[in-house]
């Protein structure tokens, strides 16, 4: 039916609007024909998107096509991304043609560059494969540069400025790394030189760090002094109560940042919004000259990380 009304509006300058519909209810089906049916309608889909592009390629309906061909990659990435990666890589390409071609559809073109950003981002530190951790990184730092040159001034544009920070930390010394502690201290990176830093974002309900780094920190304690290895948490909780009954329930090592402030709490903390910080629990480790080794350390890793840290 779509196809119908295309034919006879296609070439009426007065019956644009409808056209434009007719479009966006062709590609909704291809979209949906493509997920569900056989490589010949994933050729379909692909097809119509280019006969728009070749018709107009600055048009409405070749930014819906381009659109939808990036909705596909970030669906099939999501439903195969684990087992089939390329799916990461053709989300990002796809997200950044959209921006650069149709920058005036802001929202489409922010919410395609950051959700392409994350998951290459998110994949690339899942995977063991590094060639492929690599491609992925290069791709997750292409979505975020575009959102910060091009959509600075939006929520996404600014966090894809802390995340280019975060990402480029490794080698450079840790600075404007500071906060208040649950015991009434304080703690700043202008400390840090002397000893090995480990650093830990986490929060009272991440099952992920209950069941994986929990215990690997509480390995660490035991093999290490503290005159070896410095241990700061940045909790993210956002109930100060749930966050203390968690720690007398669990022996949970090192100084606690924890701001006093609820609007600067969980995802809200100043250490977060300006490291852009993308998942919890995340493993920083400095040297003792108070330089960062990493940003991106897995839990399984960390001891032997550590060991070749403490000398």
């Amino acid at each position: 039916m779509a196809t119908k009304v295309l034919r006879v509006t296609m070439n009426d300058e007065a019956r644009k609007p409808q056209f434009h519909l007719a479009v966006g209810q062709l590609l909704e089906a291809r979209f949906q024909m493509a997920l569900a049916g056989t490589q010949d309608d994933v050729d379909q889909l692909y097809a119509d998107v280019q006969a728009l592009n070749e018709r107009d390629d600055k048009s409405i309906a070749a930014a819906e096509g381009v659109y939808y061909i990036a909705r596909f990659a970030h669906t099939k990435a999501g439903l195969l991304g684990k087992s089939q990666p390329i799916w990461f890589e053709t989300l990002s390409r796809w997200a950044r043609e959209f921006s650069d071609r149709f920058p005036q559809q802001t929202q489409r073109a922010v919410s395609l560059l950051f959700g392409a950003a994350r998951s290459c981002e998110l994949q690339a530190m899942a995977t063991d494969d590094a060639e492929l951790s690599t491609r992925l990184l290069t791709e997750a730092r292409l979505c975020y540069a575009a959102l910060a040159e091009k959509f600075a001034t939006t929520d996404q544009g600014q966090e894809a400025t802390a995340s280019l920070r975060r990402m480029a930390l490794a080698g450079q010394t840790l600075s404007q790394f500071s906060g208040p502690t649950l015991d009434g201290g304080f703690v700043s990176s202008d400390d840090f030189r002397g000893k090995p830093t480990l650093i830990y974002f986490w929060d009272s309900e991440s099952e992920e760090f209950t069941a994986d780094l929990l215990p690997v920190l509480g390995e660490i304690v035991a093999a290490l002094p503290s005159s070896k290895l410095r241990i700061i948490g940045v909790a993210l909780d956002e109930s100060e109560a749930r966050l203390n009954q968690y720690l007398e329930n669990h022996k949970v090592p090192g100084q606690q940042i924890f701001f006093t402030q609820g609007e600067q709490r969980s995802w809200n903390s100043p250490l977060v919004r300006f490291w852009g910080i993308a998942q919890n629990p995340t493993i920083w480790l400095v040297d003792a000259q108070g330089k960062v080794i990493t940003t991106s350390v897995e839990s399984a890793e960390l001891m032997s990380a550590i060991q070749k840290l403490v000398k």
